[in-house]
Protein backbone atom coordinates (compact mmCIF):
# COMPACT_ATOMS: atom_id res chain seq x y z
CA UNK A 1 0.00 0.00 0.00
CA UNK A 2 1.07 3.30 -0.57
CA UNK A 3 0.26 6.62 0.88
CA UNK A 4 -1.84 9.41 -0.99
CA UNK A 5 0.76 12.33 0.53
CA UNK A 6 4.31 11.89 0.96
CA UNK A 7 4.64 8.51 -1.17
CA UNK A 8 5.57 5.97 1.10
CA UNK A 9 4.73 2.18 0.42
CA UNK A 10 4.48 -0.19 2.61
CA UNK A 11 2.91 -4.11 3.09
CA UNK A 12 1.79 -3.57 6.61
CA UNK A 13 -1.57 -2.54 5.01
CA UNK A 14 -3.28 -2.06 9.03
CA UNK A 15 -0.58 0.62 9.54
CA UNK A 16 -2.59 3.15 6.92
CA UNK A 17 -5.39 4.89 7.69
CA UNK A 18 -8.24 4.95 4.77
CA UNK A 19 -10.43 8.17 3.83
CA UNK A 20 -13.27 7.40 2.24
CA UNK A 21 -15.05 9.33 -0.57
CA UNK A 22 -18.64 8.80 -1.80
CA UNK A 23 -17.72 9.82 -5.53
CA UNK A 24 -14.25 9.65 -5.66
CA UNK A 25 -11.62 7.31 -5.28
CA UNK A 26 -10.84 6.17 -1.26
CA UNK A 27 -7.23 7.45 -0.06
CA UNK A 28 -4.99 6.11 2.28
CA UNK A 29 -2.29 7.70 4.21
CA UNK A 30 0.58 6.83 6.68
CA UNK A 31 1.01 6.80 10.31
CA UNK A 32 2.94 9.81 10.20
CA UNK A 33 0.72 12.04 7.71
CA UNK A 34 -2.09 11.07 9.61
CA UNK A 35 -1.29 12.47 12.58
CA UNK A 36 -0.31 15.63 10.73
CA UNK A 37 -3.96 15.75 9.14
CA UNK A 38 -5.61 15.27 12.41
CA UNK A 39 -3.33 18.14 14.15
CA UNK A 40 -4.03 20.34 11.17
CA UNK A 41 -7.85 19.64 10.94
CA UNK A 42 -8.14 20.23 15.03
CA UNK A 43 -6.13 23.21 14.82
CA UNK A 44 -8.60 24.85 11.96
CA UNK A 45 -11.62 23.63 13.78
CA UNK A 46 -10.47 24.94 17.17
CA UNK A 47 -9.60 28.60 15.47
CA UNK A 48 -12.52 28.78 13.56
CA UNK A 49 -14.54 28.39 16.66
CA UNK A 50 -12.53 30.53 18.86
CA UNK A 51 -12.27 33.05 16.28
CA UNK A 52 -16.33 32.97 15.19
CA UNK A 53 -17.00 33.09 19.23
CA UNK A 54 -14.91 36.26 19.86
CA UNK A 55 -16.20 37.66 16.70
CA UNK A 56 -20.02 37.65 18.18
CA UNK A 57 -19.09 38.29 21.72
CA UNK A 58 -17.33 41.55 20.22
CA UNK A 59 -21.07 42.66 18.64
CA UNK A 60 -23.45 41.35 20.98
CA UNK A 61 -22.14 40.56 24.12
CA UNK A 62 -24.99 39.37 25.62
CA UNK A 63 -25.66 37.05 22.39
CA UNK A 64 -27.10 33.59 23.31
CA UNK A 65 -24.67 32.16 20.70
CA UNK A 66 -21.84 34.02 21.68
CA UNK A 67 -22.31 32.01 25.25
CA UNK A 68 -23.06 28.62 23.41
CA UNK A 69 -19.69 29.21 21.68
CA UNK A 70 -17.56 30.10 24.88
CA UNK A 71 -19.33 27.30 26.45
CA UNK A 72 -17.83 25.55 23.73
CA UNK A 73 -14.40 26.10 24.07
CA UNK A 74 -14.16 25.53 27.31
CA UNK A 75 -15.76 21.85 27.08
CA UNK A 76 -12.67 21.76 24.61
CA UNK A 77 -9.98 22.92 27.02
CA UNK A 78 -11.14 20.96 29.64
CA UNK A 79 -10.48 17.75 27.54
CA UNK A 80 -6.94 18.16 28.28
CA UNK A 81 -6.69 16.71 31.98
CA UNK A 82 -10.01 14.92 31.59
CA UNK A 83 -8.12 13.00 28.90
CA UNK A 84 -5.10 12.51 31.09
CA UNK A 85 -7.51 11.40 33.98
CA UNK A 86 -8.92 8.53 31.87
CA UNK A 87 -5.68 7.03 30.73
CA UNK A 88 -4.60 6.99 34.11
CA UNK A 89 -7.75 5.35 35.37
CA UNK A 90 -7.70 2.91 33.05
CA UNK A 91 -3.48 2.31 34.29
CA UNK A 92 -4.50 2.09 38.07
CA UNK A 93 -7.10 -0.57 37.49
CA UNK A 94 -4.90 -2.63 34.97
CA UNK A 95 -2.40 -3.05 37.73
CA UNK A 96 -4.91 -3.65 40.39
CA UNK A 97 -5.94 -6.68 37.86
CA UNK A 98 -2.50 -7.77 37.22
CA UNK A 99 -2.24 -6.75 33.71
CA UNK A 100 1.29 -5.02 32.93
CA UNK A 101 1.31 -1.25 31.77
CA UNK A 102 4.19 -0.25 29.57
CA UNK A 103 3.12 3.45 29.08
CA UNK A 104 0.79 6.15 28.34
CA UNK A 105 0.07 8.32 25.27
CA UNK A 106 -1.67 11.15 25.30
CA UNK A 107 -2.74 13.69 22.39
CA UNK A 108 -1.45 14.01 18.69
CA UNK A 109 1.14 15.66 16.71
CA UNK A 110 4.93 16.99 17.81
CA UNK A 111 6.16 15.01 21.42
CA UNK A 112 7.00 17.78 23.63
CA UNK A 113 7.95 15.55 26.81
CA UNK A 114 8.23 11.91 27.23
CA UNK A 115 10.44 10.21 29.90
CA UNK A 116 9.06 8.34 33.32
CA UNK A 117 6.41 9.15 35.97
CA UNK A 118 4.69 6.66 38.14
CA UNK A 119 6.37 3.61 37.12
CA UNK A 120 5.20 4.01 33.32
CA UNK A 121 6.54 5.50 30.55
CA UNK A 122 4.72 8.97 29.29
CA UNK A 123 4.60 10.51 26.10
CA UNK A 124 3.42 13.71 25.97
CA UNK A 125 2.08 15.13 22.23
CA UNK A 126 1.22 18.90 21.78
CA UNK A 127 -2.26 18.56 20.99
CA UNK A 128 -3.56 16.38 24.19
CA UNK A 129 -6.92 15.53 22.86
CA UNK A 130 -6.71 11.65 22.80
CA UNK A 131 -5.17 9.31 24.65
CA UNK A 132 -3.99 5.59 24.74
CA UNK A 133 -2.68 3.48 27.21
CA UNK A 134 -0.47 0.17 26.35
CA UNK A 135 -0.53 -2.91 28.65
CA UNK A 136 -0.08 -6.77 27.96
CA UNK A 137 -1.49 -9.76 29.79
CA UNK A 138 1.44 -12.47 30.52
CA UNK A 139 0.00 -15.74 29.51
CA UNK A 140 -1.43 -16.48 32.72
CA UNK A 141 -5.69 -16.53 33.64
CA UNK A 142 -5.56 -12.75 34.39
CA UNK A 143 -7.16 -11.46 31.49
CA UNK A 144 -10.71 -11.57 32.98
CA UNK A 145 -9.00 -7.98 34.45
CA UNK A 146 -9.61 -6.53 31.68
CA UNK A 147 -13.75 -6.57 32.05
CA UNK A 148 -12.71 -4.16 35.40
CA UNK A 149 -9.41 -2.11 33.66
CA UNK A 150 -11.36 -1.61 30.35
CA UNK A 151 -14.66 0.69 32.39
CA UNK A 152 -12.02 2.52 34.09
CA UNK A 153 -11.88 5.44 31.93
CA UNK A 154 -15.61 6.03 31.61
CA UNK A 155 -16.18 5.52 35.19
CA UNK A 156 -14.00 8.01 35.76
CA UNK A 157 -15.96 10.74 33.45
CA UNK A 158 -19.11 9.59 35.15
CA UNK A 159 -17.79 10.21 39.01
CA UNK A 160 -16.60 13.21 37.88
CA UNK A 161 -19.83 14.52 35.80
CA UNK A 162 -21.08 13.86 39.22
CA UNK A 163 -19.14 15.44 41.32
CA UNK A 164 -19.13 18.72 39.15
CA UNK A 165 -22.84 18.77 39.14
CA UNK A 166 -22.76 19.09 43.10
CA UNK A 167 -20.08 22.03 42.96
CA UNK A 168 -22.79 22.68 40.08
CA UNK A 169 -25.87 23.54 42.10
CA UNK A 170 -24.00 24.98 44.96
CA UNK A 171 -22.48 27.90 43.22
CA UNK A 172 -24.88 31.34 42.39
CA UNK A 173 -26.27 31.53 38.62
CA UNK A 174 -24.13 34.49 38.01
CA UNK A 175 -20.39 33.35 39.01
CA UNK A 176 -17.53 32.21 36.75
CA UNK A 177 -17.77 29.28 38.58
CA UNK A 178 -20.75 27.89 37.82
CA UNK A 179 -20.54 28.46 34.21
CA UNK A 180 -17.22 26.17 34.72
CA UNK A 181 -18.40 23.50 35.92
CA UNK A 182 -21.21 23.23 33.53
CA UNK A 183 -18.86 22.98 31.08
CA UNK A 184 -16.58 20.02 32.42
CA UNK A 185 -20.11 18.47 33.46
CA UNK A 186 -20.86 18.64 29.58
CA UNK A 187 -16.94 17.49 28.93
CA UNK A 188 -17.32 14.35 31.14
CA UNK A 189 -20.36 13.34 29.98
CA UNK A 190 -19.24 13.55 25.86
CA UNK A 191 -15.77 11.87 26.87
CA UNK A 192 -17.57 9.00 28.63
CA UNK A 193 -20.15 8.30 25.89
CA UNK A 194 -17.39 8.63 23.36
CA UNK A 195 -15.82 6.20 25.08
CA UNK A 196 -18.77 3.66 25.49
CA UNK A 197 -19.65 3.74 22.08
CA UNK A 198 -18.43 0.91 20.02
CA UNK A 199 -16.25 2.08 16.84
CA UNK A 200 -12.80 1.31 15.70
CA UNK A 201 -10.65 4.59 14.81
CA UNK A 202 -7.05 5.51 13.77
CA UNK A 203 -4.43 6.16 16.74
CA UNK A 204 -0.91 6.28 16.97
CA UNK A 205 -1.23 2.79 17.48
CA UNK A 206 -2.82 1.93 14.13
CA UNK A 207 -6.26 1.04 14.58
CA UNK A 208 -8.01 0.83 17.44
CA UNK A 209 -11.57 0.13 18.91
CA UNK A 210 -12.52 2.52 21.60
CA UNK A 211 -13.45 1.13 25.13
CA UNK A 212 -16.87 0.44 23.99
CA UNK A 213 -15.74 -1.70 21.19
CA UNK A 214 -13.65 -3.48 23.47
CA UNK A 215 -15.71 -4.02 26.14
CA UNK A 216 -17.96 -6.10 23.76
CA UNK A 217 -15.10 -7.92 22.30
CA UNK A 218 -12.32 -9.04 25.02
CA UNK A 219 -15.16 -11.67 26.90
CA UNK A 220 -15.71 -13.30 23.23
CA UNK A 221 -11.89 -13.44 22.55
CA UNK A 222 -10.87 -17.15 21.58
CA UNK A 223 -7.73 -18.91 22.17
CA UNK A 224 -5.83 -17.96 19.06
CA UNK A 225 -6.77 -13.83 19.57
CA UNK A 226 -5.48 -14.40 23.28
CA UNK A 227 -2.36 -15.87 21.65
CA UNK A 228 -1.20 -12.50 19.85
CA UNK A 229 -2.21 -10.50 22.48
CA UNK A 230 0.16 -12.56 25.48
CA UNK A 231 2.68 -11.68 22.61
CA UNK A 232 2.50 -8.08 23.05
CA UNK A 233 3.93 -8.44 26.62
CA UNK A 234 6.61 -10.05 25.35
CA UNK A 235 6.93 -7.25 22.73
CA UNK A 236 7.20 -4.51 25.47
CA UNK A 237 8.97 -6.63 27.59
CA UNK A 238 11.74 -6.49 25.21
CA UNK A 239 11.43 -2.82 24.14
CA UNK A 240 11.89 -1.68 27.99
CA UNK A 241 14.37 -3.77 28.77
CA UNK A 242 16.59 -2.61 25.77
CA UNK A 243 15.80 0.90 26.72
CA UNK A 244 17.08 -0.01 30.52
CA UNK A 245 19.87 -2.18 29.15
CA UNK A 246 18.76 -5.11 30.73
CA UNK A 247 20.09 -8.10 29.11
CA UNK A 248 18.56 -10.69 31.07
CA UNK A 249 14.83 -9.55 30.91
CA UNK A 250 15.41 -8.78 26.90
CA UNK A 251 16.29 -12.28 25.93
CA UNK A 252 13.64 -13.84 28.11
CA UNK A 253 11.40 -11.23 26.03
CA UNK A 254 12.98 -11.76 22.43
CA UNK A 255 13.11 -15.77 23.66
CA UNK A 256 9.40 -15.53 24.28
CA UNK A 257 8.56 -13.41 21.18
CA UNK A 258 10.29 -15.80 18.22
CA UNK A 259 7.60 -18.28 19.26
CA UNK A 260 5.03 -16.39 17.12
CA UNK A 261 4.97 -15.57 13.19
CA UNK A 262 5.15 -11.96 11.95
CA UNK A 263 1.76 -11.51 11.48
CA UNK A 264 0.73 -12.39 15.12
CA UNK A 265 3.48 -10.11 16.08
CA UNK A 266 1.71 -7.51 14.17
CA UNK A 267 -1.35 -7.54 16.31
CA UNK A 268 0.09 -8.54 19.06
CA UNK A 269 -0.34 -4.73 21.07
CA UNK A 270 -3.37 -2.91 22.42
CA UNK A 271 -4.22 -0.19 24.09
CA UNK A 272 -7.42 1.05 25.83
Amino acid sequence: MQCDRCGLQSDVEQAFSTEKHLLRKSKHFCPDCTVKRQTRSFLWDAAILAGLGLLIFALRPSSRVAAIILAANLILLSMIPLVIIHELAHAGVAKLVGVHVFGIVVGIGKTIWSGKFLGMDWVINILPIAGITGVGVRPVPTSGGNCFRLPAGPASHVLMALGFAVLWLILPLSTLGHRFFSSLIIANILLAAVSLFPYKAFTVAGMQGSDGWQLLRVPFLNDSELTKRYAGYYIGEAAQSYAANDSTRQKNGWTKLSQWTPAQVLHAMYWA
